[in-house]
Parts: structure tokens; sequence; C-alpha cells
């Protein structure tokens, strides 16, 4: 053998020693990557949105050109886990982004694992689609999940195709196409023995009751196929499928409610009852919709100290949980014991609660509690020019919180991007015009409309209704500044 062949082979096999060498190296990696997997989601958790958001970018910067299967398993599902924070946050582009890298980064991966989190990032990707209102494309996209990862036939992605397969049903609606996606999921996975396809069989039998009701009104046949479908899934281990069980109740309960009051009051007793100590946060999220659920049924009868009882119970037992679901529900509690308590005529204990909402949760940038902190300023507004109490006296008091409320809701929101929210936004701006002109501080409200015009100004609905109004206000004191400014009829 010459010299010069005898080198190069044993050159090949120097590189080969070393690539294997590096290979398992990386694979050491793998435990380190997990336990950076695992903080974020804690953050996460714990309502670190944007920290969590950090964690899993640190370890795709870290992690992400490891040549480790086993690394590059974490790192795409720290990747997926993204479309978390940035669903809370409302930054729907960056879920779509994100679904395209990871499928344009892994699909040349053939592990499960790294397969499972494509199919999750594309049905991330659908689900935005169809918020943003694009539902053909979101049905495209789910078509595609079903299509690419059906002869996998692998626990890991199975779950996307049940899911997607369940999801196109739901948007498909009233049409048949949603019966047929329905009974294949059952079709497919009925006899499956993997959690979490087993949960979204029992989302699909839901969603056909659902169906049924809507088109038919046929109470009977609905509650028997819900019926059923709890006494099929009742011993299911699974948080997924536990909660759709938790579901099925308030959906009884909401066909029940009108003309049979105690047995939908009974149904979700017995669900609460049976769920109440669960330690899953997905489990507790659906007892705390089947309070709601008691509460629509208590509002729907008038029983409104009941309804106003069940609201100031789930914030008791449930307030103090720190998990973003549960915190989504509690502020909505609170919001809704403020509205309940204006109904009653309790404007001071209204105050209160509205005053508990801000004060827990300013700051909090969840899409769900934002507009709801929004909200609750703004209704103070609202029963502040009504008057807190019925003490004329105090009229000139309560415009002055008004404005000043009007001010804060300014100062905290001013740009926000949720659409009730900038109707709120507009509607305070005019709170505070009205309130200069009183004063004949014309200069100050001309740079204020030209303000809100600025930001506001090529929205829509009625938050255009008021832009225009304040804009016709100051179109007139322009045209007749310096003299006639009492011209103007507000």
């Amino acid at each position: 053998m010459k010299p010069v062949s005898l080198l190069k082979e044993l050159s090949v096999v120097l590189l080969l020693i070393l690539a294997s060498c590096a290979t398992t190296l990386d694979e050491t990696k793998a435990p380190d990557a997990r336990v950076m997997l695992q903080n974020g989601l804690e953050l996460y958790g714990q309502g670190e949105v944007v920290e969590s958001l950090a964690a899993f970018d640190e370890i795709d910067e870290k992690y992400g050109n490891s040549t480790s299967v086993s690394v590059q398993e974490v790192v795409v599902e720290a990747l997926a886990s993204k479309a978390l924070p940035y669903g809370n946050m409302g930054q729907r582009m960056e879920v779509i982004d994100i679904a395209d890298e990871i499928d344009k980064r892994f699909s040349k991966f053939s592990s499960p694992k790294i397969q499972g989190q494509i199919a999750r990032a594309l049905r991330n990707k659908a689900s935005t689609l169809e918020e943003m209102g694009n539902v053909s494309e979101s049905i495209a996209v789910a078509d595609e999940i079903i299509k690419r990862f059906t002869k996998d036939d692998q626990d890991e992605t199975a779950v996307w195709v049940a899911r997607s397969l369940y999801e196109n049903g739901v948007r498909w609606g009233k049409e048949d196409n949603a019966d047929n996606a329905f009974d294949e999921v059952d079709r497919r996975f009925g006899k499956r023995d993997h959690p979490a396809t087993r949960e979204w069989v029992c989302m699909s039998f839901l969603e056909k009751g659902r169906l049924l009701f809507r088109r038919s009104q046929k109470m009977e046949q609905t509650l028997t196929i819900l019926t059923d479908t709890a006494e099929r899934f009742e011993s299911a281990k699974d948080s997924g499928t536990r909660a759709c069980v938790l579901k099925i109740a308030i959906e009884r309960a909401r066909i029940l409610k009108e003309k049979h009051k105690d047995m939908a009051l009974l149904v979700l007793d017995e669900m609460i009852d049976k769920y109440k100590d669960d330690d899953s946060i997905l489990v507790k999220r659906w007892v705390i919709n089947a309070l709601f659920g008691k509460a629509d049924v208590y509002y729907f009868h008038q029983y409104n100290q009941k309804t106003l009882s069940i609201y100031q119970e789930i914030d008791r037992d449930y307030g103090q949980l720190d998990y973003p679901s549960l915190r989504e529900l509690v502020a909505r509690s609170l919001h809704n014991q403020a509205r309940m308590n204006v109904l009653m005529g309790k404007r001071l204990d209204a105050i209160k609660a509205y005053d508990e909402l801000i004060r827990r949760y300013s700051g909090n940038d969840s899409s769900i509690i934002r507009p709801l902190v929004a909200s609750s300023i703004f209704y103070k507004v609202l029963i502040y020019f009504d008057g807190v109490d019925n003490d004329r006296d105090k009229k000139e008091f309560y415009d002055a919180l008004a404005i000043s409320t009007c001010r804060q809701l300014v100062n905290q929101f001013d740009g926000d991007k949720n659409e009730q929210t900038r109707l709120f936004l507009v509607r305070a701006y005019e709170c505070i015009v009205d309130d200069l002109r009183q004063k004949e501080r014309y200069d100050e409200i001309i740079e204020l409309i030209d303000k809100a015009v600025q930001i506001y100004g090529k929205d829509g609905g009625n938050t255009s209704v008021v832009i225009h109004r304040i804009q016709r206000k100051r179109d007139c004191l322009v045209n007749n500044k310096g003299s006639e400014e009492s011209l103007c009829r507000w």
C-alpha cells in the first residue's frame, strides 16, 4: 500500500472518530438543555411571559447547532413553546413565523419527538390564522398536518392529527364535513390507548352534540350523546380528557338551564365536587369554568345575589393561584362581580371590585387580562359620572374623579392594540376634551384632539364614530377661534 493512500485512510478514520466523539459529547448536553426548557415553561406558568421567551431563545442560541438528535429534540420543543408567550401577548405573526422556521429547520429529522413538535407548531399556525380571520388558510394548514403525519402512526404526531381533524370539524360548523371530521377522529383514534388522542375523541363527541343541538334543538337526543360520552370517559386519568368531561357538564347545563334549572345545577355541582381537588391546572381551569356555568344559570333566572356569590367564590378559592390561565378567569370573576354590583345598585362595591382588579393586574400583558383592566377603569368613569350614591351635592366631586380616571386610562393604555380598549380610549379623550371646553382651554383641546386623530383616526366601527364626533368639535373651534367658541354646540 502506498504511504499516501494509507495516510488518507487514517485521516478518514480519525475524522470519523472525532465526529463520533463530538456527537457523544453533544449527547451529554441534552439533560442540561432539558433543565433550561423546564425553567422556561415554569417561568411561563408563573406569569413571567417575557422571561420565558428569553429562556426559550437562550436554548436555541446555546444548542441550536448541536449535532445530537436528543439535543435537537429539546431545541425544537423550546422553539415550539415560544407560541405560548407570543400568543399570550397577542403577537400572532410571531406564532406563524416560528412555525414556518421550525418546519424549515427540522423537517429533515425523522425523530418522532421532533416530528411531533413540527406538527404542534403547524397546529399553532392553523389556530392563529383562524384567530386572524383567515379560516380557509387555517383549514388548509390543518389538512396539511392530517395528510403529512397520518402515515407516521406515532403517538407524538397522532395527537396533532386527531386535534386537527377535530378543529377542522369545528371550523366547518354546520356543514356535513364537520360530522365527517368528528366521526373520523373516533374511527381512527377511538380504540387507541393514548391519553392525548383520547382527549380529542372525547372532544369530537362533545362537538357532535353541540352541532346537533344547534341544527335541530333536539334536547333529548343531544343530552344522550353528551351523557354517554361523559360516562365513557369518566374514569380517564389524563388531565385533557378529565377537562373534556367537565366541558360536557358545562354544555349539558347550558342546554338545561332555561327549562330545567335544578337539573343544570345538579350536573355542574356533581362535576365540581368530583374534580375540585384535582392537582392539574388544566382541570382546575375547567372547574372554574363550571362555576361560571353555575353563575350563568343563576343569572338567567335572575338570582343576582347567588350569581355574585359564585364570582366571589371563584376569587376566594382560586385568586391566590399564580398560573396565567387561572389568573385570567379570576380577573374575569372580579370584573363580573363589579358588573353584578352595578346591576344590584351597589355602586361603591362595584368600584371596590374594579379597583381590586386594577390593583392586582395593572401591568399584566395578557391579551385577556389587559382589556379587562382597561374596561374596569372606563366603567369606573361611567359610575362616577352617574354618581356613586344619590348625594347630588357630591356631583362636582364625582365629575372630577371621572375626568381624572379618564386621564388615568389614557396615560396607561394610549395606543393599545385591542379594539374594545381603543373605543374606551377615544371616549376617554372625549371626556377630557369636554372638561377642557368648560374651562375654556381651547388650545389644549385642539392639541388633544389632533393627538387622538393621529392615533385612532384610521380605526373603524364605534371608535371611528367617536373620532369623527370630536373632529367636528375641533373644526368648530378652529373656525370660530378667538371670538365665537360658544357657537359650537357640543
